[in-house]
């Protein structure tokens, strides 16, 4: 994910971050999280962040007690890969990977069954805004109001389409 002087994609790219590299947000807005970034404020944008913490992938039996990492069973469907897996539970694609080894990740099918890690079921990335939700199209770009009066777009997607669908206009 690229790093950015300003909160836009026409912004100078100052670096990037990798794979569960772990950032300190400062403040977000219109999509955007601030971050410190070699001493200096920087930009990056929000879709790619999670707010929990890497998984444990190791699937061997841990040393200070004699068991392993427990997990879930999920069942492929159409267009599913590990890393869009992992973004609905919150986990890396290579956490999947890992608990997978015999898998061929793009050769998935329908129906086949993988194991994940069981502890993101249970806890699924989400972050809380108080807000009242405006106008939403099909395609799930909507707006929202924070009780500050602030005005932001953001775009859904699944399931989320309805739930929105269900609250606009509400607080």
């Amino acid at each position: 994910m690229r790093v950015r002087e300003a909160a836009s994609t026409n912004s100078q790219v100052l670096g990037s971050l990798k794979l569960n590299d772990q950032v300190s947000v400062i403040s977000t807005s219109n999509g955007w999280a601030q971050i410190q970034w070699g001493g200096k404020k920087a930009f990056v944008n929000m879709t790619y962040l999670t707010n929990n913490e890497p998984a444990n992938t190791n699937t061997e039996p841990s040393k200070s007690n004699s068991t392993p990492v427990s997990s879930s069973v999920y069942v492929i469907k159409s267009g599913d890969t590990f890393t869009k897996v992992g973004q609905a539970i919150g986990v890396s694609a290579s956490a999947i990977q890992a608990l997978n080894p015999t898998v061929n990740p793009t050769k998935l099918q329908i129906g086949q069954t993988i194991n994940i890690p069981a502890t993101t079921v249970a806890t699924p990335n989400r972050i809380i805004v108080a807000a009242q939700i405006g106008g939403i199209d099909p395609e799930g770009t909507f707006r929202f109001i924070t009780p500050d009066g602030q005005t932001y777009g953001a775009k859904a997607s699944g399931n989320l389409v309805n739930e929105l669908f269900t609250h606009q206009g509400k607080a």
